[in-house]
């Protein structure tokens, strides 16, 4: 049983929801009975990843977040098929070649840029003009403890996730005044499919990569999607109505 009548039922925007992270929130909000607009890329995945969802509870769109047209295009979308937008998981990102910043190429450095921090930029904005308009609203972006202490093997992609918590920062600051939240989640080593090919890229394979976690995480294992999912939840709903301008840690204790 769900906590409110489909009337009332509150409205969420999740970017990158056709996997991963992404997608277990999206499961989750709807579980809990929200009404969800699911955005990402791939269509086609999206498309596979929803098909056990409520077609009443969710509507997916297309977009490429680093691109405006498009992204505002699919929270018009959203809003016009359930007329107001309460809250965004703004989660989409890369993470790019990997590698230090020293030997980075222009080309991966403007587009993990482009996608994890414009496009994050672009999606927030996309949902302003309604939260402003209704007087409230919760934001809650993916970070990283890659953003929290350098990673030099993922350079480009940690000083995304730096740039990114300045955005959390900075917004929560000036839409607090306007009844908007604005928070971030840092997962750690997370079992997503990018953590999946990132493990494969760098220790050779899925399992050495988990072996690797287990001998350096106080929890000792990799965390699940649903975990990060359930912060997410909490930071959109009442319990957290004084919080803002956070990150919440979800890693295992790997920034320790």
């Amino acid at each position: 049983m769900t906590p409110f009548s489909s009337s009332d039922a509150p409205v969420a925007v999740v970017t990158g929801a056709a996997s991963g992270i992404g997608e277990a929130t999206a499961r989750l909000l709807v579980q809990k009975g929200y009404r969800v607009g699911l955005i990402d890329y791939d269509d086609a995945l999206l498309e596979r990843s929803a098909a056990s969802l409520s077609p009443d509870a969710v509507i997916l769109a297309r977009a490429d977040v680093s691109n405006a047209a498009e992204t505002t295009d699919a929270i018009d979308r959203i809003r016009t098929r359930f007329g107001r937008i309460d809250a965004l998981h703004s989660n989409a990102g890369v993470i790019g070649a990997g590698g230090p910043l020293r030997s980075a190429s222009e080309a991966d450095f403007d587009r993990v840029m482009a996608i994890n921090v414009r496009g994050g930029l672009i999606t927030m904005q996309a949902v302003l003009p309604t939260m402003l308009e209704q007087g409230a609203g919760s934001i809650v972006f993916t970070v990283s403890t890659a953003g929290q202490k350098p990673s030099p093997s993922l350079g480009v992609y940690s000083v995304s996730k730096y740039a990114l918590i300045g955005v959390v920062k900075n917004a929560a600051a000036d839409l607090g005044p306007a009844g908007i939240r604005v928070n971030g989640v840092a997962p750690g080593l997370t079992d997503t499919p990018a953590f999946r090919a990132t493990s494969q890229r760098s220790a050779g394979n899925e399992s050495d990569g988990k072996i690797f976690a287990n001998r350096t995480l106080p929890l000792g294992r990799v965390g699940d999607p649903e975990e990060v999912a359930e912060a997410v939840l909490w930071l959109f709903g009442e319990s957290a109505r004084y919080v803002t301008g956070t990150i919440v840690n979800v890693d295992g204790g790997l920034a320790l």
